[in-house]
């Protein structure tokens, strides 16, 4: 087959792309702040991440000639974070000319379909591993749990319920709390014969590396993730003993644009491929060089993350 590109080539790419983007992305998308829209923007350029702030008791409206009102309003307006587009992560391929006159057929839109799709989760991983980095002693002092996975069980998740409570975390809140945990922690609560009697008498507790409420008394608070990637081997989270954490999304900012094009008489396409529900985005540039007689692949990524408010995560260590 011809080392050619099509637009059948075009959205195979784009949608396995995004999708590997999607799922790797998935636990911080659902935990924290993030500014996340298919605009152009340099790298080192900054971006204002909306910040929601803690919940408070509202004051009393004392008369409707006093501005108290105004006041009041002005109480319940965003905080912001600034975040800088410091990351740019690019991830490629390429398939020679030899390479595609030996696959046969249609077979050689699978493989390139396969091989974006694993630049994809590529691009998705520097993003995870730079925001967990984030995650130190130094940014985030609060621990809501210290031990081995098989010591962690729907008990240990109740005590830290109670006591982010304590704490003031927004437990009243659905959905306003979320939980990330390596594997072997998730596994450990799977494995709990609490968590195993609810799933049998019909509550569904635990699937697919998410672990919803299992009713008002026991962990009816928390959206638990599974994260592989935490922590980075050899960075920061993993000298800390670091295994998870519980956190608002009022932790840490994310914010995600895309870099100019170049100009497209020097490359055979440029798209900004973007996910419509959560506005994550990764830019394909497609390219052939006759000396070589190989055709490239590159998808990249122009993010940047910052710490925001350092009471709202609580770490979980292995000891």
């Amino acid at each position: 087959m011809a080392n050619t590109y099509s637009p059948m080539i075009a959205t195979l790419v784009g949608k396995h792309v995004i999708s590997a983007l999607r799922v790797m992305l998935n636990p911080i998308i659902g935990v924290f702040a993030t500014d996340l829209q298919p605009t152009h923007a340099e790298k080192g350029s900054a971006v204002t991440v909306g910040i929601n702030p803690a919940v408070t008791a509202a004051g009393d409206l004392t008369d409707d000639h006093s501005g108290s009102r105004a006041t009041a309003a002005a109480d319940t307006a965003q905080t912001t974070v600034t975040v800088t587009l410091n990351q740019e992560p690019c991830k490629g391929f390429n398939i020679t000319d030899g390479e595609a006159a030996q696959i046969q057929g249609d077979v050689l839109p699978i493989y390139i379909e396969k091989r974006a799709r694993d630049c994809g989760y590529s691009v998705a991983l520097s993003i995870l591993n730079y925001i967990f980095e984030l995650v130190t002693a130094a940014n985030f002092s609060g621990v809501a749990y210290a031990g081995g996975a098989a010591g962690f069980n729907l008990d240990k998740i109740t005590d830290i319920h109670a006591n982010l409570a304590d704490a003031g975390y927004p437990c009243c809140i659905p959905d306003a709390i979320g939980m990330l945990l390596k594997p072997a922690y998730v596994a450990a609560l799977r494995k709990d014969k609490a968590v195993q009697n609810l799933s049998a008498s019909g509550v569904d507790v635990v699937k697919t590396g998410f672990l919803g409420r299992v009713g008002a008394q026991k962990v009816d608070i928390f959206n638990v993730f599974e994260a592989a990637a935490l922590p980075k081997a050899g960075g920061t989270p993993e000298a800390e003993k670091l295994v998870g954490f519980v956190a608002t999304s009022d932790a840490i900012a994310l914010a995600q644009r895309i870099v100019e094009p170049q100009s497209t008489n020097r490359i055979d396409d440029f798209q900004v491929l973007a996910d419509e529900d959560t506005g994550l985005t990764l830019c394909m540039r497609v390219w052939y060089d006759p000396d070589p007689g190989k055709r490239y692949y590159t998808f990249e990524s122009l993010y940047g993350a910052s710490k925001a408010n350092g009471s709202a995560l609580q770490r979980i260590k292995s000891e």
